[in-house]
């Protein structure tokens, strides 16, 4: 016999509790990849920078060739032309017109003396089959108060038109070859304190003022300079 308890439900006692519901996990977050890297550009390989061509050498051309020979009476109206050119162009700064004007006129009639009288060697380059220029050589004076073993440039003049071609060079080189022949081992000559061309002139072929200088008239008191070089043999 089976006793119920007051206010029991039957059969309660033996149902089974209810299960619980089963909480699903939240679904795992997705991950977010992290951004590609940006690609790395290059920066452009520099240019390469050309050197620019170096510049052409400026060749000189060659002096051109001229013939030298001892001056005769025939040269007298080429030189006395030269030497009056050649005053009109390099003293034109220096010696007064009036005065160039005055020596140039008389010398067209002076140089047939001056080649007559045995006191200078004259020398003329010719080029081209024309007399261009002169020099003159000879002892120096007395008064020059030099060794005997001097030799002096009385004078050298070029035509104009022939200027800055390496003729004056040349016959400056001819005229110590001649003074070497002679057993001269040293030169001299003068040349205006204010003449700069001719200046320059010496002392690129070697020549050395010393300190001899002398004034002189020519319109105007003029300095000269005394130029010097001693000649080496080979």
């Amino acid at each position: 016999m089976v006793n119920f308890l007051p206010n029991q439900t039957v059969g309660a006692a033996f149902l089974p509790p209810a299960p619980q519901k089963i909480t699903k996990p939240p679904a795992p977050q997705k991950t977010t990849k992290p951004p590609a890297p940006q690609k790395t550009t290059k920066p452009p390989a520099p240019q390469k920078i050309t050197k620019p061509p170096a510049p052409q050498k400026i060749t000189k051309p060659p002096a051109p060739q001229i013939h030298i020979r001892p001056a005769t009476i025939a040269d007298a109206p080429a030189c006395a032309e030269i030497h009056c050119r050649g005053w009109e162009a390099a003293y034109a700064d220096i010696v007064p017109a009036q005065a160039i004007a005055k020596k140039n006129a008389a010398r067209p009639a002076a140089w047939p003396g001056y080649l007559a009288s045995g006191q200078y060697a004259y020398y003329v380059p010719v080029l081209d089959g024309k007399v261009v220029g002169f020099v003159s050589l000879g002892q120096p004076g007395a008064n020059e108060n030099l060794p005997a073993y001097y030799c002096e440039i009385a004078a050298i003049y070029l035509h104009p038109s022939v200027y800055r071609q390496g003729i004056g060079r040349q016959l400056m080189a001819f005229a110590e070859d001649r003074a070497r022949e002679k057993g001269k081992t040293a030169m001299m000559l003068w040349v205006f304190e204010d003449n700069a061309p001719s200046r320059r002139f010496y002392e690129a072929c070697g020549y050395r003022p010393d300190s001899a200088t002398e004034e002189r008239e020519y319109g105007r008191t003029l300095r000269s300079l005394r130029y010097v070089k001693e000649l080496y043999t080979a």
